[in-house]
Protein backbone atom coordinates (compact mmCIF):
# COMPACT_ATOMS: atom_id res chain seq x y z
CA UNK A 1 0.00 0.00 0.00
CA UNK A 2 1.14 3.62 -1.13
CA UNK A 3 2.12 5.69 2.11
CA UNK A 4 0.01 8.68 2.54
CA UNK A 5 1.89 12.04 1.77
CA UNK A 6 0.53 14.17 5.24
CA UNK A 7 1.07 18.05 5.09
CA UNK A 8 3.72 19.37 7.36
CA UNK A 9 1.83 21.97 9.16
CA UNK A 10 2.26 23.65 12.63
CA UNK A 11 -1.38 21.52 13.75
CA UNK A 12 0.47 17.68 12.18
CA UNK A 13 4.25 18.86 13.68
CA UNK A 14 2.71 19.33 16.80
CA UNK A 15 0.67 16.11 17.17
CA UNK A 16 3.91 14.28 16.47
CA UNK A 17 6.07 16.08 19.07
CA UNK A 18 7.31 13.48 21.26
CA UNK A 19 6.98 10.49 18.94
CA UNK A 20 9.94 8.25 16.53
CA UNK A 21 10.04 8.64 12.90
CA UNK A 22 12.41 7.29 10.23
CA UNK A 23 14.37 9.14 8.17
CA UNK A 24 14.04 7.57 4.59
CA UNK A 25 17.84 6.83 2.97
CA UNK A 26 19.08 4.83 0.09
CA UNK A 27 19.82 2.12 2.33
CA UNK A 28 16.92 2.15 4.82
CA UNK A 29 16.19 4.07 7.16
CA UNK A 30 17.71 5.91 9.91
CA UNK A 31 15.90 6.36 13.63
CA UNK A 32 14.85 9.60 14.20
CA UNK A 33 12.68 11.56 17.70
CA UNK A 34 11.02 14.12 16.61
CA UNK A 35 12.12 16.25 20.32
CA UNK A 36 9.73 19.62 19.74
CA UNK A 37 8.19 22.14 17.72
CA UNK A 38 8.76 25.38 19.14
CA UNK A 39 6.20 28.24 19.46
CA UNK A 40 4.78 29.71 16.59
CA UNK A 41 5.54 33.27 15.60
CA UNK A 42 3.09 34.92 13.23
CA UNK A 43 3.66 38.30 11.37
CA UNK A 44 2.57 40.10 7.78
CA UNK A 45 0.10 37.42 7.53
CA UNK A 46 2.51 34.06 7.62
CA UNK A 47 3.65 31.35 10.95
CA UNK A 48 7.11 30.37 11.13
CA UNK A 49 8.16 27.86 13.46
CA UNK A 50 10.76 25.02 13.45
CA UNK A 51 10.78 21.19 14.30
CA UNK A 52 13.91 19.63 16.54
CA UNK A 53 14.43 16.31 15.44
CA UNK A 54 17.76 13.88 16.93
CA UNK A 55 18.84 10.88 15.69
CA UNK A 56 22.39 9.03 16.00
CA UNK A 57 25.63 9.98 15.21
CA UNK A 58 26.64 6.62 13.55
CA UNK A 59 23.74 7.20 11.04
CA UNK A 60 24.18 11.17 10.22
CA UNK A 61 21.61 12.50 7.78
CA UNK A 62 23.21 14.91 5.39
CA UNK A 63 21.91 18.63 4.84
CA UNK A 64 19.05 18.71 2.90
CA UNK A 65 15.40 17.50 2.05
CA UNK A 66 14.53 14.35 3.71
CA UNK A 67 11.03 12.05 3.57
CA UNK A 68 10.33 11.38 7.00
CA UNK A 69 7.96 8.36 7.61
CA UNK A 70 5.17 8.10 10.46
CA UNK A 71 2.28 6.15 11.20
CA UNK A 72 0.22 8.91 10.54
CA UNK A 73 1.82 9.01 6.54
CA UNK A 74 4.73 10.64 5.19
CA UNK A 75 6.43 14.13 4.78
CA UNK A 76 9.47 15.97 3.59
CA UNK A 77 11.28 18.06 5.93
CA UNK A 78 14.45 20.47 4.77
CA UNK A 79 16.74 19.52 7.90
CA UNK A 80 20.38 20.88 9.02
CA UNK A 81 22.33 19.42 11.49
CA UNK A 82 22.71 21.76 14.50
CA UNK A 83 24.04 19.99 17.27
CA UNK A 84 26.35 16.87 18.22
CA UNK A 85 27.19 15.44 21.32
CA UNK A 86 28.80 11.29 21.92
CA UNK A 87 25.72 9.85 20.65
CA UNK A 88 23.18 12.12 18.73
CA UNK A 89 22.90 14.47 16.26
CA UNK A 90 20.42 17.40 16.48
CA UNK A 91 18.76 18.36 13.51
CA UNK A 92 16.01 21.45 12.69
CA UNK A 93 13.84 22.73 9.86
CA UNK A 94 12.40 25.43 10.02
CA UNK A 95 9.08 25.92 8.07
CA UNK A 96 6.76 28.86 7.07
CA UNK A 97 3.01 29.02 6.19
CA UNK A 98 0.06 31.28 6.20
CA UNK A 99 -0.80 32.65 9.08
CA UNK A 100 -4.50 31.12 9.72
Amino acid sequence: MPALLIDPSYAELTDLAGQPVEALVDHGTVSLWLECVSSPVTFDGHTSYSVRLTGPVQAALGPGAHVLRTAKGEFMLVLEAVGYDLRYVHYEAFLTEPAA
